[in-house]
């Protein structure tokens, strides 16, 4: 019998994870570095690694990886060295990856951020937006 590896994540966990990335967040200036490891020969899926860079109260700057907590957060099981495993073709997944991020950490936007998305000038409600996704 084969053993599930994959502990399932408590709703009180997931809280306490999302606002551990909301402060990883605020220090990247909402901004995700990604990169592409690996592809799979028929193009159908891909390795993809996330990133944040910090700077810590001495002022040394730190690269943190946190596909750990996308996985997490975004239910998404398989998460190796490579980084995380998304299945798919056709788009851009680190966009996708960035828009359901801010939806989940953001479900309503923050109230402030004025993204000038089709035009408006209200602050953004579509959390989605306030992530930023840069490929490295």
């Amino acid at each position: 019998m084969k053993k599930n590896l994959y502990k399932e994540t408590t709703e009180e966990e997931r809280e306490k994870i999302k606002e551990e990335l909301r402060e990883l967040l605020k220090k990247s200036n909402n901004t995700i570095y990604q990169i592409v490891t690996s592809v799979s020969p028929s193009g159908m899926s891909r390795y993809i690694k996330n990133f944040i860079p910090c700077v810590d109260n001495n002022g040394k700057l730190s690269i943190v990886s946190i596909d750990w907590h996308i996985s997490k957060v975004l239910d998404i099981a398989s998460l190796s060295n490579k980084g995380l495993f998304i299945k798919g073709y056709g788009m851009d997944y680190g966009f996708w990856i960035a828009y359901n991020l801010g939806r989940v950490l953001y479900p309503n936007g923050d109230g402030k951020t004025i993204t000038g998305r089709n035009g408006s000038k209200e602050p953004e409600t579509d959390g989605g937006y306030l992530i930023n996704n840069v490929w490295v």
